[in-house]
């Protein structure tokens, strides 16, 4: 029987942060590794025909604090960015 490696992403913890007007998605994913972080962009917001999606894994706070501050859309909406922190900060203080 082949063993089976264990997969670093694996994830029972996953919370997502979407703008009111279903612009911007953020996915975050608690890994043993760190927090994946999935951020979905929608290509035709009036039409909802697709989307972009960048995937990135954050070690720690200042990558996180870098790859938020070097996202304009922050300024866009700032709730949302709240939210995220608040999540980030949650997810890696968590012991699940």
């Amino acid at each position: 029987m082949p063993i089976k490696k264990a997969n670093p992403f694996d994830s029972a913890v996953r919370r997502q942060i979407t703008s009111p007007d279903g612009f911007v998605t953020f996915i975050l994913e608690k890994t043993r590794v760190g927090i994946h972080m999935e951020r979905r962009q929608q290509v035709d917001i009036k039409s909802c025909t697709g989307f972009t999606s960048m995937h990135t894994l954050l070690l720690n706070e200042s990558e996180f604090l870098r790859y938020c501050e070097a996202d304009d859309l922050r300024f866009t909406y700032p709730l949302v960015f709240t939210r995220l922190t608040r999540e980030f900060h949650d997810l890696r203080s968590s012991h699940s």
